[in-house]
């Protein structure tokens, strides 16, 4: 893996494909698979071509090569960047 993130109780890395994989606690869906159930394994995230991720506590965002910016997990303040309040479980744009 060429990029490891640690956020709360989750863990993330891109490896040298550009493969984004997250596990641990998915509660809020801040692994990004789309679902909210706890993965005790790494498992890849819909996204390709990613150079940089960084995990929150509760939530986790990526750039990809091309300068998007993609955010998942829990939203009560906005974290996902993408003008709501609802939570996401898999990766959405953010809105600049």
């Amino acid at each position: 893996y060429s990029f490891l993130t640690v956020g709360e109780r989750h863990a993330c890395a891109i490896d040298s494909l550009g493969s984004l994989k997250c596990w641990g606690e998915n509660t809020n869906g801040r692994l990004g698979i789309g679902s909210f159930a706890t993965q005790y394994t790494p498992v890849s995230v819909t996204l390709s071509n990613v150079v940089e991720v960084q995990a929150g506590g509760t939530h986790t965002c990526a750039r990809t090569t091309g300068g998007t910016v993609y955010c998942w997990g829990r939203n009560s303040n906005g974290q996902v960047g993408d003008g709501s309040f609802s939570d996401r479980t898999t990766p959405t744009a953010v809105i600049f």
